[in-house]
């Protein structure tokens, strides 16, 4: 209602009767009144402002789902452990517990991790906001136990939980680090708690004395502004935050918590589903001086553990992180060659009882199950030289979640051999080229404990090579091509390896018609090197 009409009613006549007089000035106070109202709703409605982002909403969970264990040894873990997870979120105050009716194959967390669309597809069949993917493989370096946390808004994975050689098999002690490790997971979300109700400035909070808080006790209220992901994986790293506002808690249960707003950035700004952290502060030594900002590591010497944790030289330290791309190396090599050509009325026979040569080799991790490899290798054989040049994509069975757990590797692709004669060689002897399509078997088993050893093993063999022949052919032939080789490594550090490695090479051509009837070559090759993992 505009003003120009409520003051109409200040013009009415004066010599109306005294009756029509009280009940016209009535009807105006009444109008008057419900202008006022309408009028301040209108402007608390403009006042409100949305702090909101669509990083904050993405992560707002209040509903999680378990996906169906999976395990290698029949369910013997899978289940018990399946109905701990489900147990706990039901006994959780913070998350509800939705059932995930999904069907199909039991999908590892790997495979999730790999393979987007089988993701989507689980989200589409789910109620809930979020759910859990868990896997249990038992190896002989001991259990290995990986949790994934999807969201189902983005389909993508959030949070991560992983851990390698646990010794104790025990179903019981399993599940209850099984338990401990979903706490951990849900606790990566970038927020403690969530504003559940206000009215006015009274707020109610879903947390409580079970999250170690007290009556008095200030949380900061934030907005959640963006997600920082892994380029690759896609698990949060760090999340950027604004401090919205502050809660003051003046009444504390179990699982809720009553409290009053302090401040906030705009009226308003604190809303239902508003995050909530600054459970536990941070607490600084020494701040009765200047000198120190705060923080000194004078103060932080005199700790019961300062001479462990800082010695005489103490130097900054910062977490490292495990390679997740792939791997560059490089070796050197000591061989020996024999090569022999039988022909129809004489035969040539050429060796290097040591040569040189030089290795390298790549992979890049294009998922946890798949990868890619280059391999190049140059050597001077006598008088000769030598190229080999590789290209394989491998396909990875691992019996565990770590990229050092044993694994099973088949490996396909193409491969070229080349050694290069002189001029001044035998008639018998020709520069020899065997190039086709490669096909083999890899794999690794490092030692149990926490031996920094590994060892492996390979096997190649070429499907239906062909030999090409310079200056001169030696007719069609029927060649073989196998190589086999063994190697151990050494972890120096998280990054890099050393790698030591026994490589034979064997082949050969059978011709059919012509002054040859047959030639081989054979490589026996100790090399060492490094393997560099990023």
């Amino acid at each position: 209602m505009k003003v120009s009409e409520n003051i109409f009613f200040f013009f009415i006549e004066i010599d109306v009767e005294s009756t029509t007089r009280q009940t016209i000035y009535m009807i105006r106070n009444i109008i008057f009144c419900m202008t006022l109202v309408l009028t301040s709703q209108v402007t608390l409605a403009q006042s409100k402002s949305s702090y909101t982002s669509e990083a904050d909403t993405l992560v707002t969970v209040r509903t999680i789902s378990i996906l169906p264990v999976f395990d290698n040894l029949q369910g013997i873990y899978s289940q018990p452990i399946e109905r701990a997870l489900v147990d706990s979120l039901n006994k959780s105050h913070r998350w509800e517990f939705s059932e995930a009716n999904t069907t199909g194959a039991i999908l590892t967390p790997d495979e999730l991790e790999s393979d987007p669309d089988a993701v989507k597809n689980l989200a589409a069949h789910l109620n809930s906001e979020a759910f859990v993917s868990a896997g249990i493989i038992k190896g002989p370096g001991g259990i290995t136990i990986k949790m994934n946390l999807f969201l189902k808004s983005d389909q993508k994975l959030l949070a991560q939980e992983t851990l390698t050689g646990f010794k104790t098999f025990d179903v019981a002690t399993v599940k209850k680090k099984s338990e401990e490790m979903m706490e951990r997971l849900l606790n990566k979300l970038p927020y403690s708690g969530m504003v559940l109700s206000r009215q006015g400035t009274r707020v109610t909070v879903n947390l409580g004395r079970k999250d170690d808080i007290a009556e008095g006790k200030v949380l900061s209220v934030i907005q959640i502004i963006k997600l920082n992901r892994h380029p690759k994986f896609n698990f949060l790293i760090s999340a950027d935050k604004e401090v919205i506002g502050k809660i003051k808690l003046l009444k504390v249960d179990d699982t809720l918590s009553f409290g009053r707003i302090v401040t906030e950035v705009e009226p308003n700004a604190i809303q239902v589903n508003s995050k909530l952290s600054g459970l536990q502060d941070v607490v600084y030594t020494n701040t009765d001086t200047l000198t120190d900002n705060g923080s000194s590591s004078e103060g932080l010497a005199e700790r019961p553990d300062g001479k462990i944790s800082f010695g005489a030289n103490p130097a900054a330290w910062l977490p490292k992180k495990k390679p997740t791309f792939g791997m560059v190396g490089a070796r050197i090599g000591i061989g020996q060659f024999a090569e022999n050509v039988q022909g129809t009325s004489s035969s040539e026979h050429s060796d290097a009882p040591a040569y040189p040569s030089v290795s390298i080799d790549s992979e890049l991790w294009l998922t946890p199950a798949w990868s890619m490899h280059a391999n190049i290798r140059q050597g001077i054989v006598n008088s000769f030289s030598l190229s080999n040049y590789e290209f394989l994509m491998g396909y990875n069975m691992r019996l565990g979640a770590s990229i050092d757990s044993p694994k099973v590797e088949g490996l396909f692709g193409y491969s070229t051999y080349h050694l290069q004669i002189d001029e001044v060689a035998s008639s018998l002897l020709t520069t020899k080229t065997y190039s086709g399509f490669k096909l083999g078997i890899a794999g690794a088993y490092p030692l149990p404990g926490s031996s920094p050893y590994s060892l492996g093993a390979n096997l190649m063999f070429m499907f239906q090579p062909k030999l090409t022949e310079s200056p001169v052919s030696s007719g069609n032939s029927k060649d073989t091509v196998n190589t086999f080789g063994i190697f151990g490594e050494k972890e120096i550090s998280i990054n890099l390896r050393a790698r030591a490695g026994l490589d034979f090479e064997l082949y050969t051509s059978d011709f059919k018609s012509g002054a040859v009837s047959s030639a081989s070559q054979k490589h026996t090759t100790a090399s060492f090197g490094f393997n560099y993992l990023f």
